[in-house]
């Protein structure tokens, strides 16, 4: 293992953020923003700061200062309005996939740098994202870093996958590299099996060891499965469990409760079933339950974030198939036993959610991935749900994309719904009305000599009371809650 300074260059780069909407009055206010440009970004982690804004990290094309895309720093407000943004350029395909902020106010980011050769890479910057070092750490010619935390002491440790590049490659392991405050090796170890092992995520426990969790892979039936390590406080095995469905399972997150138990959030696959898994286990790994959520009608839904919630259940947040067209956010709760409590999907997408964080008062912060049809790129988004996630208040456009503008009446509706739009373009135009869980219920086409302004007129007779989503211009469009009361 070899540790070498990199050079490293910082940018002050131009932020743009594309269809920002905040409405629905306070203090149950839902919100997205979107920050980008015209190449692509893309979100991979989110954290709270002290000052009660936010910070994520993940890649950057639109504003990059080398030849490739760069790890991109982005820190916001409370209210999700940007302050800066930083690029960090290390000569190659660069992406930040993991960020805290140090006990100083600063932040550390990790880094991994596609594709061959790889490695672990560590940014140390100050409150404003200027770099004051940064370290790489080299095992083999393919090292994924996938996971930061600042240790107890001021340290830091930085976990992922060590090994071939090839995804069937037996010698393929878990990498987990301990630091000092100033970015200098302590240990490393690897941990796998006589099977493949890639690691995503790494906590330090109550008793400053550590737990890592993954996926295993068997090269006789190459079926997947959580793939958990614990190890004590100078890296040393305690032991491993291997945790799944049927095969098809991999974990992405995980946490230790506040009674001592490990949860992990991740993916679980049967032939019949393929959703959100949460499992849960004692201190010592072993199993104390395991539940799959979602997965109907054959979709394809994934938790890549996971916490503990405040009332001591459990949010589970990714992807959903299931929701809306081309899938999109997905966001679920638990109770403490893992009873579903509710689920709700947010119709902005196609979007990948990769981390969220549940707020003091109660309100939860999803970020990640927006793919725009209309202008073929990415986008960080990130989605506020107001204290009551299910809950929608009556509120003007929220536009995915720039230029549409609309309003409803009556407010709240009752056997029928006019919606007073503008659209940028003269195409034909698309409107529709869905449910929380991305089921359309009515359409409402515009087609042939279309128009660029209008009513559009939607009846709602057989409509429950309920909250629901009005869409303008299809999946490139916007987005509006509406209320119905009977």
């Amino acid at each position: 293992m070899s540790s070498r300074a990199v050079g490293l260059f910082a940018g002050v780069v131009m932020l743009m953020a594309i269809g920002a909407g905040k409405a629905w009055g306070q203090p149950d206010s839902l919100w997205w923003k979107t920050y980008g440009g015209r190449a692509g970004d893309a979100c991979n982690s989110l954290i709270q700061t002290t000052d009660g804004g936010f910070a994520m990290a993940g890649l950057t094309a639109s504003f990059r200062v080398g030849n490739d895309t760069d790890a991109w720093l982005l820190k916001t407000d409370a209210a999700g309005d940007s302050l800066w943004a930083r690029a960090y350029d290390r000569g190659g395909f660069d992406l930040a996939t993991s960020v805290v902020q140090t006990t100083d106010g600063g932040f550390a980011i990790a880094c991994s740098q596609m594709p061959d050769p790889s490695d672990f890479s560590l940014i140390r910057t100050d409150e404003f994202g200027n770099v004051l070092w940064s370290f790489s750490y080299d095992r083999a010619y393919f090292d994924v870093c996938k996971s930061l935390i600042q240790t107890s002491d001021g340290g830091f440790a930085l976990a992922g996958s060590t090994g071939p590049s090839d995804y069937f490659d037996a010698n393929r392991d878990f990498w987990l590299v301990r630091t000092n405050d100033a970015g200098e090796v302590v240990w490393s170890r690897s941990y796998g099996t006589p099977a493949v092992e890639d690691c995503y995520s790494v906590i330090q426990t109550n008793d400053g060891g550590f737990v890592m969790v993954g996926e295993t892979r068997p090269l006789e039936t190459y079926r997947s499965d959580f793939w958990i390590v614990k190890a004590d406080v100078n890296g040393d095995s305690l032991w491993s469990r291997m945790s799944g469905v049927e095969g098809g399972d991999w974990s992405r997150d995980v946490v230790q409760t506040s009674d001592g138990r490990l949860a992990i959030g991740g993916h679980g696959g049967t032939f019949t079933k393929s959703g959100m898994q949460l499992a849960v286990m004692n201190a010592n790994g072993d199993s104390l339950w395991s539940r799959v959520y979602g997965g109907g009608n054959g979709s394809w839904d994934n938790c890549s974030s996971l916490i503990q919630t405040i009332d001591g259940g459990f949010s589970l947040a990714g992807y959903s198939g299931s929701y809306g067209e081309g899938g999109g956010f997905w966001l679920m709760q638990t109770s403490p036993n893992g009873d579903s409590l509710w689920s709700r999907g947010f119709p902005v997408g196609p979007a990948v959610c990769n981390s969220h964080i549940q707020m003091p008062d109660g309100r939860f912060v999803l970020a990640g991935d927006l793919y725009r049809h209309n202008i073929n790129e990415h986008d960080f988004l990130l989605v506020e749900t107001g204290t009551d996630p299910l809950g929608l208040t009556d509120h003007p456009i929220f536009a995915v994309s720039s230029g549409f503008a609309a309003s409803s009446f009556p407010s709240p509706f009752n056997s029928s719904l006019s919606i007073s739009y503008s659209s940028p373009t003269n195409a034909p135009l698309l409107i529709s009305l869905v449910d929380l869980n991305g089921r359309t219920l009515e359409q409402n086409w515009l087609p042939g000599t279309s128009f660029s302004k209008g009513v559009a007129t939607i009846g709602t007779t057989a409509l429950p009371s309920g909250n629901y989503f009005v869409i303008v211009g299809g999946k490139d469009g916007a987005v509006m809650p509406v209320r119905c009361l009977k």
